[in-house]
């Protein structure tokens, strides 16, 4: 409930929702608040929830993380030096996003940008050409949360190339037709590859599942949701032709009867 509330904006009702529980909210049920205020840039209720997330987990660096870029993106670059500075003296690093799927009873890992694999020609070729194919049905990178280009290397390249896309692509390559892509991953699904997911069924044809450690596991089948969709205004559009085509048979029958 405080993800869906807080993918809708309503940061507020989120956080009173997690604040009032009967019971005491552990740092998962932060989490995605946390992230909810990056999306939306609530800096002030970003430092409430990352305050409690630390308290709960203190040894948890993506928090520090995630403020050092809000503040990074307000252009409080006093308060980015001093979290570098807490991040170096405590030793926490981040884990670098890893997502995996299975094919053919063996785990397949990527990670960002991921040129380790046998088949990564392939993947980013297919990833490339699926993302030229979203692009004509709605989907437009999101690049806004990039603060920093990597050298050689665009902010929507690094966006697109995150490990989930590379996995999914994967799958798209390996798994028999219409069997659904499942895929892990151990950090939080970034929003844009969020936004990706919603695109790519329909395209693909297939059911897309991810799972990360902060969020529950969710199937992206809007294609068949379109689908169903289109029918029922089909339907629709039957119904009120076949009311039209009574009514005339029936002005016809009553001139007729006349």
């Amino acid at each position: 409930m405080v993800d869906l509330l807080g993918r809708a904006g309503r940061l507020e009702e989120a956080k009173d929702f997690a604040s009032n529980l009967p019971f005491k909210p552990k740092a998962s049920i932060w989490r995605p608040l946390l992230a909810a205020c990056r999306s939306h840039r609530n800096l002030k209720m970003a430092e409430f929830v990352a305050e409690r997330i630390m308290k709960l987990e203190p040894g948890d660096p993506t928090v520090h993380i995630t403020l050092s870029n809000m503040y990074a993106e307000s252009g409080r670059w006093g308060d980015v030096e001093k979290i570098r500075k807490l991040l170096k003296l405590s030793e926490l690093k981040k884990e670098p996003g890893c997502s995996w799927i299975e094919v053919g009873n063996a785990m397949h890992r990527f990670y960002s940008r991921d040129m380790k694999h046998t088949e990564m020609p392939k993947v980013y070729g297919k990833l490339n050409d699926l993302v030229k194919q979203i692009k004509d049905i709605g989907y437009a990178t999101d690049t806004s949360l990039v603060l920093h280009q990597g050298v050689g290397v665009s902010k929507e390249e690094q966006v697109l190339y995150h490990s989930e896309n590379l996995a999914v692509c994967f799958g798209l390559l390996n798994l028999p037709t219409g069997k659904p892509i499942r895929v892990f991953k151990n950090l939080r699904v970034c929003q844009d590859s969020h936004t990706a997911m919603k695109f790519i069924p329909e395209i693909s044809k297939r059911d897309i599942v991810l799972r990360d450690n902060y969020r529950c596991r969710y199937a992206l089948i809007i294609y068949k949701v379109e689908f169903i969709l289109r029918m029922s205004q089909m339907i629709r559009q039957l119904e009120l032709a076949f009311q039209q085509l009574l009514m005339a048979t029936a002005s016809i029958w009553l001139c007729g009867g006349r």
